[in-house]
């Protein structure tokens, strides 16, 4: 898959930037773990910002599998960033 923008490691770089060095590289790291359907549909919609409906047409793949793909690949990406929020096991009282 050829993204939108050529090179989509130039955009998780941009994050790097505009987030911060460590929660950019958590990021990438965690994107880089996503199975590459998971990947491809969180950069197209995300990172690229294609509604669902184009990136399922982008990757040939129907719009509840990207969605589907979207789902779990936010919940692993929370899961690798919730590491970096000290609030993340806190309780409220």
């Amino acid at each position: 898959l050829v993204f939108a923008t050529g090179d989509y490691w130039a955009v998780v770089g941009a994050l790097a930037i505009y987030n911060g060095t460590l929660i950019g590289e958590a990021l990438r790291a965690g994107l880089v773990a996503l199975p590459r359907g998971q990947r491809e549909a969180f950069v197209l919609v995300h990172l690229e910002g294609f509604s669902v409906s184009e990136a399922a047409a982008i990757t040939g793949r129907a719009v509840g599998t990207i969605k589907s793909h979207l789902h779990r690949a936010l919940g692993k990406l929370r899961e690798t960033l919730a590491d970096l929020d000290p609030s993340a096991g806190a309780t409220q009282t």
